[in-house]
């Protein structure tokens, strides 16, 4: 599937599993890019629900996925429905557990949201009960707007979870922003409450750097798969080690932040 230079939706009035959508047109700017084959949707979706041993990220992705579903259970004394904003593959649905569930993206990259969009948000005011913003937040330019955005959308007391990965290697493209936890945390000036968690840490950093350059390695080599996937076991297994070195540590540096929001 390709996707359109623009998107425009209609102004309409209608409620789909519990969300009713803005009364206004909407056109939005989206980014060209062609939809991922299903077969590769279906492995990177899978590698964030159910991380392996053998995946090149397996102990950054575990790590991630053990403070998202902390962080959603919490949530559910706030009964409702939920967004997962730049939804990606969609790979945490499950944890939303009942609650009706929206995915939205800038795109048609991993063909998985149910609506492709951008900001301004085409939700009315205080429609979710909870937000998901899972490593999306330090690509985006003008990250106050997203974050103002989320609260808006979000009923009083609602919950939002955003997470932004601490360390790693910056792309050559695009923008990314590396955020302290002091810079994260002042984009939540005047909610009701924040708490700032972390997950991961300087062997999760490492397992992730060498993670990637294992796979480039498998792109580029053909047959490379088998000897990848035993590479990523032991740098898996010694970013384990090097964590549980260094857990007593109080000032190691985490490998992703994770702020957990009350509206």
């Amino acid at each position: 599937m390709k996707s359109q230079d623009y998107a425009m939706s209609r102004s309409f009035s209608r409620s789909r599993r519990g969300v009713a959508l803005r009364y206004r047109d909407c056109m939005v700017r989206l980014q060209e890019r062609n939809s991922l084959p299903r077969s590769e949707i279906a492995v990177i979706r899978r590698e964030r629900a159910q991380p392996r041993i053998g995946d090149v990220h397996y102990l950054h992705l575990k790590e991630l996925h053990a403070g998202i579903a902390a962080a959603l259970l919490e949530a559910r004394e706030v009964p409702g429905p939920a967004l997962d904003l730049y939804c990606g593959t969609q790979p945490y649905r499950q944890l939303f557990g009942e609650r009706p569930t929206w995915g939205v993206d800038i795109d048609f990259l991993y063909a998985s949201a149910d609506l492709i969009g951008d900001l301004p948000l085409p939700f009315a005011d205080e429609t979710f009960s909870v937000v998901l913003c899972s490593q999306a937040l330090y690509y985006r330019v003008d990250d106050h707007a997203v974050i103002a955005e989320i609260r808006r959308v979000l009923v009083p007391h609602g919950r939002a979870v955003v997470t932004v990965p601490f360390l790693f290697m910056k792309s050559k493209t695009g923008t990314q922003r590396r955020y302290s936890s002091r810079d994260l945390m002042s984009r939540f000036s005047g909610w009701e409450s924040v708490d700032l968690r972390t997950a991961g840490s300087i062997g999760t950093g490492i397992a992730y750097v060498l993670g990637r350059l294992l796979q480039v390695m498998r792109r580029r080599i053909p047959g490379a798969a088998y000897v990848t996937a035993a590479a990523a076991v032991v740098v898996n297994i010694l970013g384990l080690i090097i964590d549980s070195v260094i857990k007593p540590w109080t000032g190691r540096p985490p490998a992703v932040l994770i702020v957990v929001a009350r509206r």
